[in-house]
Protein backbone atom coordinates (compact mmCIF):
# COMPACT_ATOMS: atom_id res chain seq x y z
CA UNK A 1 0.00 0.00 0.00
CA UNK A 2 1.18 3.68 -0.97
CA UNK A 3 0.44 6.55 1.55
CA UNK A 4 -0.82 9.69 -0.18
CA UNK A 5 -0.36 13.28 1.40
CA UNK A 6 -3.21 15.22 0.48
CA UNK A 7 -2.10 18.86 -0.41
CA UNK A 8 -5.92 20.19 -1.42
CA UNK A 9 -9.38 18.63 -1.00
CA UNK A 10 -12.38 20.44 -2.44
CA UNK A 11 -15.97 19.56 -1.45
CA UNK A 12 -19.37 21.12 -1.76
CA UNK A 13 -20.68 22.02 1.97
CA UNK A 14 -23.73 23.59 3.46
CA UNK A 15 -21.83 25.57 6.04
CA UNK A 16 -18.02 26.38 7.15
CA UNK A 17 -19.12 24.21 10.38
CA UNK A 18 -19.24 21.39 8.45
CA UNK A 19 -15.30 22.12 7.44
CA UNK A 20 -14.20 23.25 10.85
CA UNK A 21 -15.48 20.53 12.86
CA UNK A 22 -13.49 18.15 9.96
CA UNK A 23 -10.51 20.23 11.22
CA UNK A 24 -10.25 22.04 8.09
CA UNK A 25 -10.28 25.96 6.99
CA UNK A 26 -11.09 27.64 3.83
CA UNK A 27 -9.09 28.64 1.60
CA UNK A 28 -11.38 29.55 -1.48
CA UNK A 29 -14.62 29.53 -2.75
CA UNK A 30 -14.41 28.04 -5.65
CA UNK A 31 -18.31 27.97 -6.96
CA UNK A 32 -21.28 29.51 -4.83
CA UNK A 33 -24.28 26.94 -5.74
CA UNK A 34 -27.77 26.99 -4.82
CA UNK A 35 -30.83 24.36 -5.34
CA UNK A 36 -34.01 25.13 -7.19
CA UNK A 37 -37.13 23.35 -7.12
CA UNK A 38 -38.93 23.67 -10.57
CA UNK A 39 -42.27 22.26 -11.39
CA UNK A 40 -44.67 21.33 -14.15
CA UNK A 41 -47.49 23.79 -13.61
CA UNK A 42 -49.68 21.11 -15.29
CA UNK A 43 -48.42 18.22 -13.19
CA UNK A 44 -50.48 15.98 -12.29
CA UNK A 45 -49.01 16.02 -9.26
CA UNK A 46 -49.64 19.50 -8.00
CA UNK A 47 -50.57 18.29 -4.35
CA UNK A 48 -47.39 16.62 -3.54
CA UNK A 49 -45.11 19.07 -5.04
CA UNK A 50 -46.71 22.12 -3.21
CA UNK A 51 -46.14 20.16 -0.05
CA UNK A 52 -42.35 19.73 -0.92
CA UNK A 53 -42.30 23.76 -1.29
CA UNK A 54 -43.59 23.82 1.90
CA UNK A 55 -41.82 21.57 3.42
CA UNK A 56 -38.31 23.08 1.80
CA UNK A 57 -39.32 26.50 2.77
CA UNK A 58 -39.63 25.74 6.17
CA UNK A 59 -36.68 24.46 6.32
CA UNK A 60 -34.78 27.41 4.08
CA UNK A 61 -36.70 29.62 6.65
CA UNK A 62 -35.63 27.92 10.16
CA UNK A 63 -32.00 28.19 9.08
CA UNK A 64 -32.23 31.95 8.92
CA UNK A 65 -33.79 32.12 12.41
CA UNK A 66 -33.51 31.08 16.03
CA UNK A 67 -35.80 30.05 18.68
CA UNK A 68 -34.91 32.36 22.05
CA UNK A 69 -36.34 32.07 25.20
CA UNK A 70 -35.90 34.65 28.15
CA UNK A 71 -37.11 35.48 31.60
CA UNK A 72 -37.80 39.82 31.93
CA UNK A 73 -39.67 41.53 34.97
CA UNK A 74 -43.34 42.45 34.11
CA UNK A 75 -42.42 45.79 34.09
CA UNK A 76 -39.80 45.64 31.76
CA UNK A 77 -41.93 43.03 29.17
CA UNK A 78 -42.63 46.05 26.85
CA UNK A 79 -39.21 46.52 26.25
CA UNK A 80 -38.41 43.36 26.07
CA UNK A 81 -40.86 43.02 23.43
CA UNK A 82 -39.97 45.90 21.15
CA UNK A 83 -36.51 44.28 20.92
CA UNK A 84 -37.90 40.76 20.13
CA UNK A 85 -41.30 41.30 18.23
CA UNK A 86 -41.15 37.73 16.98
CA UNK A 87 -43.16 37.48 13.15
CA UNK A 88 -46.39 38.18 14.64
CA UNK A 89 -45.89 38.00 18.61
CA UNK A 90 -43.62 36.67 21.35
CA UNK A 91 -45.54 33.89 23.64
CA UNK A 92 -45.71 34.53 27.42
CA UNK A 93 -45.60 32.15 30.04
CA UNK A 94 -46.36 32.50 33.57
CA UNK A 95 -43.63 31.75 36.22
CA UNK A 96 -43.91 30.69 39.68
CA UNK A 97 -40.77 33.73 40.15
CA UNK A 98 -43.36 36.67 41.43
CA UNK A 99 -43.72 39.72 38.61
CA UNK A 100 -41.39 37.76 36.44
CA UNK A 101 -42.59 36.20 32.93
CA UNK A 102 -40.97 33.98 30.23
CA UNK A 103 -40.99 35.03 26.39
CA UNK A 104 -40.65 32.48 23.93
CA UNK A 105 -39.83 34.19 20.61
CA UNK A 106 -38.14 34.08 17.09
CA UNK A 107 -35.02 35.89 16.11
CA UNK A 108 -33.18 36.36 13.02
CA UNK A 109 -29.87 34.32 13.67
CA UNK A 110 -27.15 36.79 11.99
CA UNK A 111 -28.90 39.06 14.93
CA UNK A 112 -28.80 37.09 18.26
CA UNK A 113 -25.71 38.50 19.85
CA UNK A 114 -26.95 42.00 19.13
CA UNK A 115 -30.43 40.72 20.64
CA UNK A 116 -29.00 39.01 23.93
CA UNK A 117 -26.55 42.21 24.34
CA UNK A 118 -29.90 44.30 24.48
CA UNK A 119 -32.39 42.34 25.94
CA UNK A 120 -29.30 42.21 28.86
CA UNK A 121 -29.46 45.54 29.13
CA UNK A 122 -33.07 45.93 29.95
CA UNK A 123 -32.66 43.21 32.92
CA UNK A 124 -33.27 39.92 30.76
CA UNK A 125 -32.05 37.06 32.17
CA UNK A 126 -32.23 32.89 31.98
CA UNK A 127 -31.75 33.38 28.00
CA UNK A 128 -31.06 30.17 25.82
CA UNK A 129 -31.72 29.87 22.06
CA UNK A 130 -32.47 26.86 19.74
CA UNK A 131 -31.98 26.08 16.42
CA UNK A 132 -34.88 25.45 14.70
CA UNK A 133 -35.77 22.63 12.68
CA UNK A 134 -38.51 23.75 10.18
CA UNK A 135 -40.83 27.18 10.22
CA UNK A 136 -43.92 28.25 9.05
CA UNK A 137 -45.15 31.72 9.92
Amino acid sequence: MSKFNILVLVGVVETEEDLFASGLKKLAVIRESQAVLISNPNSRHANDIRTLHTLLAGIVDANKHMMLEYQIKRENLHLGCKITPGKTSPTLLPLLRDGWVAVRTVILKQETNDVLDQLEGVGADSMSVYNIQNYRA
